[in-house]
């Protein structure tokens, strides 16, 4: 096989995988929900599945700065779950295809089923998220929140590799 197509290969179930590993992350997310009213920590999964009211979540808040960098306007409110998603899909993916190219570059990464990549973006999630305004600052919230996020993040993860791995044994 040559190196091209391998790449080619690679990518392919990297960007899978990390579709994939996205969906089942907010699938995971809502199944773990407490029944009622949102929390402060889950008022994401409730406005994207339009059962809260929660402001506007970080993803949001990211669409509606490149809405008014490109678009030179604020997203409608209509838009902004969508566009949330589309950030949310995006980072996922893009993040997955960073953890494809390291594996590939660094071949014993690959034996770590994607925990790296889901650890990592936890703390992302735990820290830069929260410098950059985005969410409430990680001391303010509860530890079953913190529990929440790596659980979820650590499936997206295990699922974005199980996946990347299909994805290549299949096309390979």
């Amino acid at each position: 096989m040559s190196k091209n197509r391998k790449w080619g290969i690679a990518l392919i179930g990297g960007i899978v995988g990390g579709l994939s590993g996205t969906w089942v992350m907010s699938e995971v997310r809502t199944a773990m929900l407490p029944p009622g009213k949102p929390t402060d920590w889950s008022k994401r999964e409730h406005e994207l599945r339009g059962r809260g009211t929660a402001s506007d979540d970080a993803t949001e808040k990211v669409a509606n700065q490149v809405a008014r960098t490109v678009l030179k306007r604020n997203l409608r409110k209509q838009e902004k779950p969508v566009a949330g998603l589309l950030v949310h899909y995006g980072t996922g993916t893009s993040a997955a295809i960073i953890y494809t190219i390291a594996v590939e570059l660094v071949p014993p990464l690959d034996a770590s089923f994607g925990l790296p990549l889901g650890l990592s973006l936890w703390l992302g999630d735990e820290t830069l998220i929260p410098a950059l305004g985005l969410t409430t600052p990680p001391q303010h919230m509860p530890t079953s929140s913190h529990l929440y996020n790596l659980t979820s993040h650590l499936v997206y993860g295990l699922t974005t590799d199980a996946v990347r791995r299909f994805v290549v044994k299949l096309l390979a």
